[in-house]
């Protein structure tokens, strides 16, 4: 891995974690909100048109980026190896909750899912000196 595209991850990573709380969302949802973030923000890093730390209204300069990668995302990436993300294939997915006499064990297989690059990003609210 490249000094740039470790660059790249831990811009990411960052930002994502800024971006969305994880704290009460189901496991699988963080997946797909991390997946989305880590590679909008990839691509930001690369395009021209990205969003300075000195902007006047960063948050909301972060939101339309995002939601005008929609159409590369849906392409996919294959300068990173990435397919489009419509449909998304997931081999396996495992929701394990609780423990004793009342607990959950699901294991879903092959699972398709459409629709995921409709998605529409409306508020945010990012604090830009933490991106350091």
């Amino acid at each position: 891995v490249g000094l740039e595209s470790r660059r790249a991850h831990n811009t990411w990573y960052r930002a994502a974690v800024v971006i969305v709380s994880f704290r009460n969302m189901p496991s699988f949802p963080k997946y797909i909100v991390f997946l989305l973030l880590s590679l909008a923000t990839h691509c930001l890093s690369e395009s021209k048109g990205g969003c300075g730390r000195n902007e006047p209204d960063f948050s909301q300069c972060v939101v339309d980026k995002m939601n005008g990668l929609r159409s590369t995302l849906k392409k996919g990436l294959p300068h990173l190896k990435i397919g489009s993300l419509d449909p998304m294939v997931v081999p396996m997915i495992r929701l394990k909750q609780g423990y004793g006499p009342v607990s959950l064990d699901l294991i879903s297989t092959d699972q398709v899912f459409r629709g995921i690059i409709n998605y529409e990003i409306k508020s945010a609210k990012i604090s830009r000196w933490s991106l350091r």
